[in-house]
């Protein structure tokens, strides 16, 4: 509940954001990583990754796109004189129809424009998201240590070569 107040402010029109940088990502996820942090009453030196993975958060660059693949399909399906889609179609310039061509090659999604006009919103959403996931899954696979479970400490002084849950939630395994 809290991530989706969290997210609807820090994400309120994204879908508009062709001209986002890294680093405008990097400061959207220092913002969410210390808020859950703070939320759960972890230390801030605490692994993102760790975090990301144990309470199940999807980046925020992800985020970002599907809203923005979500946004390309309502603008595919305005009628033409509708001044979105008039912006969206005039050469020269960078504008969303441009960015979800990138973020559809990124995740594999092989539609075009009148395959996605022709899909419901919701049918066009549900496989926005199943992409993104798949993407999201194989990234955090390679992110993290090869062994992706997380194990238990024994004692206070952590000596896993693993992320383990006291070094994720900074205590013992007796508050475990």
């Amino acid at each position: 509940m809290s991530g989706a107040c969290l997210d609807s402010k820090l994400l309120h029109n994204a879908e508009t954001w062709i001209n986002l940088t890294k680093g405008d990502v990097k400061k959207l996820e220092v913002i969410q990583m210390n808020f859950y942090k703070r939320l759960i009453g972890l230390p801030g030196g605490t692994q993102n990754t760790a975090v990301m993975k144990e309470l199940g958060i999807m980046p925020m660059e992800y985020k970002i796109e599907i809203k923005m693949l979500i946004e390309y399909q309502r603008i595919l399906q305005m009628s033409e004189d509708r001044l979105p889609k008039k912006v969206s179609l005039c050469k020269g310039t960078k504008n969303i129809l441009d960015k979800a061509t990138e973020i559809k090659e990124k995740h594999s999604m092989e539609y075009d424009d009148e395959s996605v006009t022709r899909m419901t919103k919701y049918q066009w959403k549900s496989k926005v998201k199943n992409k993104v996931n798949i993407t999201v899954q194989k990234k955090s696979t390679t992110g993290m240590p090869q062994n992706e479970e997380i194990e238990s400490c024994k004692d206070r002084q952590c000596k896993h070569k693993v992320i383990c849950k006291c070094c994720i939630m900074g205590s013992s395994k007796n508050n475990l």
